[in-house]
């Protein structure tokens, strides 16, 4: 084994750890482990357009394996460099603090009527909670699109109550996204809670098929 796919960029950098094959003009840097990627595609990134190869890619056996799977890709990737340029991703991470979402669940004490009467009054409560949270979700999203209208948008759902939107944009996101934080949590509180980071490698707006190259054994 020669390494797990870490990131590709159009040309070699100086930046790069030894580890690394090029084919069709461009250069894919393998790594020990996955967890290797983040912090490699982010210094990549800093002088170069960078593609971060996610963790669903299994380790090459060989560098002739890793060139082969550069070449069938080469043309996808070639745009995406060209698409991501410059850019990273910025994420503000959204977390429902509602009141509504804490609302306790019947007491195993409770009794027949008494019982189904307190368990729909907690559906009832959780539900309202989700739906003024979606709510709340979209409206961040909107005031994101209106202080960054051309910068695009990636939703990921962590778990009931927590999402994830990413923006692709510049550095100079960051300074924008900071100072509109402040306006947003006080818009939104006590029902969201907003944490901001960034910037990060792109990897919610790169896609890269995975798989071995085609004649190779998975």
């Amino acid at each position: 084994m020669i390494g797990y796919p870490l990131a590709i960029t159009a040309a070699a950098s100086p930046a790069a750890p030894r580890r690394a094959v090029a084919a069709a003009g461009l250069t894919l840097y393998l790594g020990a482990t996955p967890a290797l990627g983040p912090s490699l595609a982010l210094r990549l990134g800093r002088d170069r357009a960078c593609l971060p190869v996610g963790r669903g890619h299994g380790p090459f056996e060989s560098a002739a394996a890793a060139r082969r799977w550069l070449s069938e890709r080469a043309e996808a990737l070639r745009a995406q460099l060209e698409w991501i340029g410059a850019r990273a991703e910025f994420v503000l991470s959204l977390e429902c603090r509602d009141p509504l979402a804490r609302a306790r669940a019947p007491r195993d004490e409770l009794s027949g009527a008494a019982y189904l009467r307190a368990a729909a009054a907690s559906r009832a409560a959780e539900s309202a909670a989700a739906r003024r949270f979606d709510e709340c979700v979209e409206a961040v999203r909107a005031a994101l699109r209106a202080e960054a209208p051309a910068a695009p948008q990636s939703l990921a759902r962590l778990r009931p109550g927590a999402v994830d939107v990413s923006l692709l944009g510049p550095p100079a996101l960051k300074q924008r996204l900071a100072a509109a934080a402040p306006a947003l949590a006080a818009r939104f509180q006590p029902v969201l809670r907003l944490t901001g980071s960034g910037p990060w490698p792109p990897y919610s707006f790169v896609e890269i098929a995975a798989g071995p190259p085609r004649g190779e054994a998975a």
